[in-house]
């Protein structure tokens, strides 16, 4: 397993893609709408009659009623209810016309609205949690942390929280919004004792996107990996998805500990040789932590991040190639990329509604994929 990581930073003959949407993989199906009908017997035909013979008992396991496509088929609208186009062109006819023009979303819009969608309706038996890691700092781990785990509350309504699992303090509550008095430190000494979910807010930071973060509010001892699975299962009673934001240190026993219990691995990255090669490195890690370990590392979700700073030429074309020859080697591991964004580059708190347009989408795009990828994962 490990080899595979390795090979992957050899990039071989590799044509840089006109687009960086080239990477971007895993596309959202049309929902497919069948319902079968049954053609009743012409009641007039002249058929012999048998004598009626006693129903037959259902076995026990029999279902009642619809279940899956033809049930969603009943109760949704009808195509006259159907969403209208809001973007481009369609979206101008629509409000220029006052409505009067019925038109559906264009393929863009649509995409987006499948993977809110998926986000929106995914169910798992249990809660989940998605781990954001790469061994090299300043890449994006927390700013991809909050908006991922934004994305995720706003679109499901909340029950959703970013905390974070590095050994020393991390940033996390600097770049999250609010200013609370306990955090992550506070959380790890009470975990035990915390019983409701009134009691599990005093140590989280509501946002906007009606997502929670726990962060640390003040320097603490650092993370063990008792410390993250203690916070783990107080905040898997109270939270249906979490997103853990993680140190620069793989080898750690808090980072061991948060890929014990992860569901899935996110791995932002900028387009640079060192912060590529130390994903690869990331993933190498990993994936030796047993079975499941490997299963995280070839399901990973690689995050291209731009940071405003300027971005060598032939730097970006060798990085594109790595991550090329990634998916080349581990066709399973899905590369996705998100625009530079002025308002998380300015190094404040990031609030969900003030992302430009371009970057809600693509971070929509991230955290459906994400979805996917826990419902291959989980269920």
């Amino acid at each position: 397993m490990s080899d595979l990581f390795r090979d992957a930073r050899r990039a071989l003959d590799f044509e840089e893609p006109e687009e960086s949407e080239a990477l971007v993989s895993g596309e959202v199906g049309v929902l497919e709408h069948a319902v079968s009908e049954a053609q009743p017997l012409d009641a007039d035909a002249d058929v012999p009659r048998a004598a009626p013979s006693p129903p037959a008992s259902p076995p026990e396991s029999a279902a009642v009623g619809l279940s899956g496509t033809a049930r969603g088929e009943l109760i949704r609208p009808g195509a006259t209810e159907r969403v209208r186009a809001r973007w481009g062109w369609q979206g101008f006819m629509v409000r220029a016309s006052g409505g009067v023009v019925r038109l559906g979303p264009g393929p863009g819009e649509q995409r987006f609205l499948d993977d809110e969608r998926v986000i929106r309706q995914a169910t798992w038996s249990r809660a989940v949690n998605i781990l954001v890691g790469n061994k090299t700092g300043a890449v994006g781990k927390t700013t991809s942390s909050i908006v991922l785990a934004g994305v995720l509350g706003r679109v499901r309504g909340g029950a959703t929280a970013a905390f974070e699992v590095s050994d020393a303090t991390g940033a996390l509550e600097k770049r999250a919004e609010g200013s609370p008095t306990r955090g992550m430190g506070e959380l790890v000494r009470a975990a035990e004792h915390v019983a409701s979910a009134g009691e599990l807010a005093g140590y989280a930071a509501p946002q906007t996107s009606l997502a929670h973060t726990i962060g640390s509010v003040h320097d603490r001892p650092v993370l063990t990996g008792q410390d993250v699975r203690a916070a783990r299962e107080v905040l898997d009673r109270y939270y249906r998805v979490t997103v853990a934001d993680s140190g620069n240190n793989p080898h750690s026993d808090a980072f061991g500990a948060a890929v014990e219990t992860a569901d899935l691995l996110v791995v932002p990255t900028l387009l640079s040789s060192v912060a590529v090669l130390d994903a690869f490195d990331l993933l190498d890690v990993v994936s030796r932590r047993g079975e499941h370990g490997a299963r995280l590392a070839e399901s990973a979700v690689v995050v291209i991040n731009h940071d405003g700073r300027p971005e060598d030429k032939d730097a970006v074309r060798r990085a594109r190639e790595q991550l090329a020859r990634l998916c080349e080697v581990i066709p399973t591991v899905d590369v996705l990329e998100v625009p530079y964004d002025p308002h998380i580059g300015r190094g404040g708190e990031i609030t969900l509604g003030s992302l430009s347009r371009d970057s809600e989408r693509a971070w929509t795009r991230v955290a459906a994929t994400a979805t996917r990828k826990l419902l291959e994962n989980v269920n």
